[in-house]
């Protein structure tokens, strides 16, 4: 024998709504429709709100590291030009072109890659003074965004 509702909430004590229309009570459990909406278009604000400075931070977090990266460079370039300064022959590492602008050569590659224990291959325009002191470059990061240095100072371009 099937047993109405009603009958089933009148046996174990559960009130019957007063409001005439028979439907099941809400006693206060439960969310209607429009209240899990308006929690969802909250949700939704916030994380419009939220995700662009997620995003910037990861992109400063990419251009400190590429920064860093070339910092590393800058020293493994710079203890370059104060060996070849001490001996006053660069063993084929370096291409003088200028007297101010030097370029590395395969040799001078694969001298830096071992220096760093990363690919400096990318490497341009290094800038130094009389006396083998690297005052500037242009590197390449693996992440296709090119980072000048310039007499101490760093700059990111990034390249699309």
């Amino acid at each position: 024998m099937r047993m109405s509702y009603g009958a089933y909430n009148r046996r174990h004590g559960v009130p019957i709504p007063q409001d005439g229309k028979g439907g099941v009570p809400r006693g206060g459990k439960g969310f209607v429709l429009i209240e899990l909406i308006v929690v969802l278009v909250i949700i939704v604000a916030l994380a419009a709100i939220l995700l662009p400075f997620a995003f910037n931070r990861i992109d400063e977090a990419k251009t400190n590291a590429e920064i860093a990266e070339t910092r590393t460079i800058a020293v493994a370039v710079q203890t370059m030009m104060t060996m070849t300064y001490e001996r006053a022959d660069d063993d084929g590492l370096l291409d003088r072109t200028d007297l101010y602008d030097v370029r590395l050569t395969s040799a001078g590659r694969e001298k830096l890659n071992d220096l760093t224990g990363m690919d400096a291959g990318p490497l341009t325009h290094i800038k130094i003074d009389d006396r083998n002191a690297v005052n500037g470059f242009v590197y390449r990061t693996e992440r296709g965004s090119q980072v000048v240095y310039d007499e101490g100072a760093y700059s990111v371009v990034e390249l699309y």
